[in-house]
């Protein structure tokens, strides 16, 4: 945690856009090769029958027919309602996200951007049904990803990263624990450098500067932001360490969906 976060705080103060831009594309690209490899990878296995997959999960799985319902994570239709438009609205309202309208040229560009945005994350949601039920059959029921106790190593967050060695050996492991570190890095230095220009260029330059900061200025005070939040990521990483990333994921779509994507619907 703490080496990614150093590495996360040289990208943004010394690469700035340009750096995180082209990191965000390297991930891009490698994480939809590696969960679309792996989709088929596991499809591949039943004869590229879905239904054969979800049957053999049922079989498998303890609680059985209920794995194909909702989850215990939503209790009522209101949640399921609220929680889908969290993912949905919450996209477009996370500031990583929100930063990619700094660098298109037109009203027009920056609609198609979302549209393409949109169109790849949908693909990727649908391939997480395969890899989730995928694990189930082929991560599950292998003892070699068990400790002593039964559970899984390195507890249920790890579940892909033992699905991608199940279906591609210890090459596309490295591949996709890669892939994983990549992905870190890219969202953690987008959100810091739209941290960091919230600060320096709203709160510093409008709010408390009143429109008279110098470039300068600005840029230092963009600087200071980004190490005090990389410290600040750093530290809530290690705490926050034995959280389920489902739900402090879901958080931050509920927060984007709330806070930001009104205002942005309002613009």
């Amino acid at each position: 945690v703490v080496i990614v976060g150093a590495l996360m705080m040289v990208y943004v103060l010394f690469g700035g856009m340009t750096a995180t831009t082209w990191v965000q594309i390297i991930k891009a690209v490698m994480l939809l090769g590696g969960a679309t490899f792996m989709a088929v990878a596991v499809l591949a296995q039943f004869n590229f029958s879905p239904e054969a997959l979800f049957a053999k999960s049922v079989d498998v799985h303890a609680t059985k027919e209920a794995i194909m319902g909702p989850g215990s994570f939503i209790k009522d239709p209101i949640s399921a309602i609220s929680f889908g438009m969290a993912l949905m609205f919450g996209t477009a309202g996370l500031p990583h996200i929100l930063m990619r309208f700094f660098t298109v040229p037109s009203a027009k560009e920056a609609r198609k951007s979302v549209f393409w945005a949109t169109t790849w994350i949908a693909y990727f949601y649908i391939l997480t049904f395969i890899i989730g039920f995928g694990a189930i059959v082929l991560v599950s029921t292998n003892p070699e990803f068990k400790d002593a106790a039964g559970k899984l190593l390195g507890g249920n967050n790890m579940a892909a990263v033992h699905l991608a060695k199940a279906v591609g050996g210890n090459v596309f492991l490295g591949f996709m624990s890669a892939v994983a570190f990549a992905t870190i890095l890219a969202v953690v230095a987008g959100l810091t450098l739209s941290g960091a220009s919230a600060v320096s260029h709203d709160l510093y330059a409008t709010v408390i500067k009143k429109g008279k900061a110098t470039g300068a200025n600005e840029l230092k005070v963009s600087r200071v932001t980004t190490i005090v939040l990389g410290i600040i990521a750093v530290v809530l990483g290690i705490a926050f360490e034995k959280q389920n990333i489902a739900f402090m994921v879901s958080l931050a779509f509920a927060i984007a969906a709330s806070a930001n994507f009104p205002v942005l619907f309002m613009s």
